[in-house]
């Protein structure tokens, strides 16, 4: 690839003070965007890229979309900030709008800045909640770069190389994925009546202090192989994590709002509800109420930054 693409002198020159003096990951070859339109990227050099991403997977609405970009221009110039100790219409109307969306009874919102911080949200809520202390994920899941929620991720080790001494101790990766097309424990789909989740449930005896305060999952494995599990297999995590007494937190950071054709994968199953959602883009903290006051089942979304418009959020993308 790197062969195929030619750079300019101003394009190559902006990659290079980019790796000197810019932190992050970056694939190769390390190309410098300057624009977006609909589902395109434009680099330096104006060439175009169909963005197969959708950013950091959250343009629901693609790149410049001319309603969200007059809304902001609107908002720009009547409130863009203030302090989280107070609210404001719009951050009020988005709460609700939210609740009447999420599936089941999920009304309380928490709004976060990122998805890791979310997750790390949740999983404070089911401490305080069930006054318990594990967290069991899903081998394959990805929930975050933060010491907590990087300890239960288990998609690309070499992340967690020389954290092991400050990550969260009371987890465990212990949930098999529901990956019929590599199946863990070497069944077939449907008749193995999702033999991975049995296995899982062994498995929490022997890999957890049996005190579990949540179960974290994606509903769809993203990073772990776009892994789409059977329609059984969601309901059934859900009555294994009653049966332990446990929260059931669905990160679908990836995955929400209306990726596949739904507001959310949650929607899609027949479960009643998680006790927790989060997904892009979010909800008064619920993570800093005393345990008697914490709602049973809270959404919680990383959020915009800033008050949002209630016109950008009235608009509905058409589902397929």
């Amino acid at each position: 690839m790197d062969k195929q693409l030619r750079f300019s002198n101003m394009h190559t020159d902006v990659q290079a003070r980019d790796a000197k003096t810019v932190f992050g990951w970056r694939y190769a070859p390390r190309i410098i965007f300057k624009a977006g339109k609909g589902t395109k990227l434009i680099d330096m050099d104006n060439n175009e890229y169909y963005d197969l991403t959708s950013g950091m997977m959250c343009m629901v609405l693609g790149h410049s979309h001319p309603e969200l970009a007059e809304v902001i221009r609107e908002m720009a110039g009547t409130f863009l900030h203030q302090s989280s100790w107070y609210s404001n219409p719009w951050a009020v109307e988005f709460a609700e709008r939210l609740g009447e969306i999420t599936p089941g009874d999920l009304k309380v919102v928490n709004f976060a800045v990122t998805g890791s911080e979310a997750n790390e949200i949740a999983m404070r809520m089911a401490l305080a909640a069930t006054g318990k202390y594990d967290i069991v994920s899903m081998i394959r899941g990805l929930h975050g770069g933060s010491l907590a929620v990087e300890a239960l991720t288990s998609v690309g080790g070499n992340r967690r190389k020389n954290l092991g001494p400050l990550m969260f101790p009371a987890k465990a990766n212990a949930l098999l994925p529901p990956y019929c097309y590599r199946c863990p424990v070497n069944n077939t789909y449907p008749g193995c009546d999702i033999a991975c989740l049995k296995s899982s449930e062994e498995m929490l005896e022997f890999v957890t202090s049996q005190n579990i305060a949540a179960i974290m999952a994606e509903t769809i494995p993203v990073p772990g192989g776009m892994i789409v599990p059977p329609k059984e297999w969601l309901p059934r995590l859900a009555a294994l994590a009653k049966r332990w007494g446990a929260l059931l937190i669905l990160d679908e950071c990836q995955l929400a709002p209306a990726r596949c054709g739904r507001w959310s994968i949650t929607a899609r199953s027949p479960i009643s509800s998680p006790s927790a959602r989060v997904c892009r883009p979010v909800l008064p903290s619920a993570a800093r109420l005393p345990p008697r006051r914490l709602p049973s089942r809270c959404a919680v979304m990383p959020a915009c930054l800033g008050p949002v418009p209630t016109r950008a959020i009235r608009w509905q993308p058409r589902l397929r």
